[in-house]
């Protein structure tokens, strides 16, 4: 809590102990209460709520903010005692370095899904708008789409840093930060797609760039994978990103043969189908969303693809249904694996093209399996 009132701080004279508001409500059971002494000279204010609001959401550690803050304050204001007015009263549980780790994650990781969920929006809001309208219109159309993903962009790129940061800062934490980096250069990579595709941008570096962002991705899905083992999720994303860019001849065709691919398909076919029939319905949901996009590619895997069987088809969208029974149509696993399953109808299919027979099919079939909604807010 930060008591944003002047003396709040103020524990007064020997007759008036208990004085302090910020004491009191230390005593009551806030464990971190950050007030004022006196009265804040107005710069030393404003100066307080970009330092410390701003750095206690992106869940820095309030300790180093408030050594940071006093420090400025005393360079910036050094006719004022501002400095000295700021007093904390703190009792730390003992897992707060756990706590902080999280924090710094969870909020660069809302960030990120905030604002790619907002460019998301913006691609579908202006596509239906350019419909139907004069050439002048699309243009103005066009020019606010760009305005409006280059702030995202910027956001992304901001919260990015942050989670690289957090990658040194908690080596606990780096399979979680991988797979969230990885994440999080795909949807780049399919934001960007769109934007080529709509015409916005059509020339070679782009295209590339997709594709490198696509190399990236897969890159720390694996190195997520092998710090933690134990869920599949992230081999699942590394065999689908595996086999499309060895599609396109962005892989090593020798690196990646059908021997060396179908493993670890295997592999996270195995944990899956063990998490799908153990465990609690949450966890089960998860399973059954990767069996989904496993069952998908199944047919692509060999070095010599043919159209997926009925069996294959069968077994997919049999998948799809379980995750809506145990999660419910209205689930974060149902959105997300809704999500997932769209990216080979609308973008991995059109771009390996008949490489890939049947793939947009099936997808369409799945995606009859999940009910579409609005993307829930979650916690990653």
């Amino acid at each position: 809590m930060t008591l944003a009132s002047c003396n709040g701080g103020n524990v007064g004279g020997v007759t008036g102990v208990g004085a302090s508001v910020g004491h009191a409500l230390h005593e009551a059971g806030i464990p971190l209460v950050v007030a004022s002494q006196y009265p804040l000279s107005f710069g030393g204010s404003v100066m307080l709520v970009q330092d410390l609001y701003q750095g206690l959401l992106w869940g820095e550690d309030p300790r180093k903010l408030l050594v940071g803050l006093r420090r400025r304050l005393h360079s910036c204001f050094k006719d004022q005692h501002d400095w000295a007015s700021i007093v904390a009263y703190a009792s730390l549980p003992p897992n707060f370095d756990d706590q902080l780790a999280n924090a710094c994650i969870q909020q660069a990781m809302s960030s990120i899904n905030i604002a790619l969920r907002v460019s998301d929006r913006v691609m579908v809001a202006f596509s239906d708008r350019d419909s139907g309208s004069s050439e002048r219109h699309q243009a103005l159309n066009e020019d606010k789409r760009q305005e409006m993903l280059r702030h995202v962009q910027k956001k992304v790129a901001y919260a990015k840093e942050r989670l690289e940061a957090a990658n040194e800062a908690y080596p606990s934490q780096r399979a979680r930060i991988l797979a969230q980096l990885a994440s999080t250069e795909k949807r780049e990579a399919q934001m960007l797609y769109h934007s080529v595709k709509s015409g916005t941008r059509t020339t070679k570096k782009a295209g590339n760039e997709v594709l490198d962002k696509l190399e990236r991705a897969r890159t720390w899905y694996w190195q997520a994978y092998l710090l933690n083992r134990s869920h599949p999720w992230e081999l699942v994303q590394y065999v689908s990103l595996t086999l499309f860019l060895r599609s396109l001849g962005r892989l090593p065709p020798s690196d990646w043969t059908e021997s060396k691919v179908e493993p670890l398909w295997i592999t996270a076919d195995a944990q899956s189908r063990n998490d799908a029939e153990n465990g609690s319905p949450y966890d089960r949901a998860w399973a059954y969303g990767n069996i989904a996009e496993l069952s998908l590619i199944e047919p692509w895997l060999k070095d010599a693809p043919h159209p997926p069987d009925k069996a294959s088809i069968d077994k997919a969208i049999q998948a799809c249904r379980s995750v809506v029974e145990l999660a419910g149509a209205k689930s974060f696993h149902v959105s997300s694996t809704r999500r997932q399953i769209l990216r080979y109808l609308e973008w991995f299919g059109p771009v390996v093209g008949g490489s890939w027979p049947g793939l947009q099919v099936i997808a369409g079939q799945m995606l009859d399996a999940l009910p579409a909604g609005e993307e829930p807010e979650w916690n990653y």
